[in-house]
């Protein structure tokens, strides 16, 4: 028998998938982060909540402030960095002066 006792193993989509899943559910296992930047598109204020490693992948969640004048859609295409593999929004629109929680997997 192999030893991961006949279990393949993960694939990428996989782990990915995974990781997402504890970042989410609050289960991963939390590190301390010194120098986290990220930036939004205008009108946005970003503070980090809490950084995680799942086994290579790192996540993080963050906060998503409205400053803006206007109600905001999230798009990922406006949060994406190098490095990012997933991203999950917990809500879509948020109004000025709302805040929703952002979620980011990558390396």
């Amino acid at each position: 028998m192999s030893p991961n006792h006949g279990h393949s193993p993960q694939s990428f989509q996989e782990q990915v998938i995974q990781a997402m899943k504890l970042l989410v559910s609050g289960q991963a296992p939390t590190i301390e982060v010194e120098d986290f930047t990220r930036t939004g598109p205008k009108g946005v204020e970003l503070g980090l909540i809490a950084a995680y490693m799942i086994g290579s992948i790192k996540g993080y969640k963050i906060e998503i402030k409205n400053t803006s004048g206007a109600p905001l859609e999230l798009l990922e295409k406006d949060f994406y960095r190098t490095g990012d593999v997933a991203i999950f929004f917990d809500k879509r629109f948020v109004n000025t002066g709302e805040a929703a929680t952002f979620y980011v997997v990558g390396y």
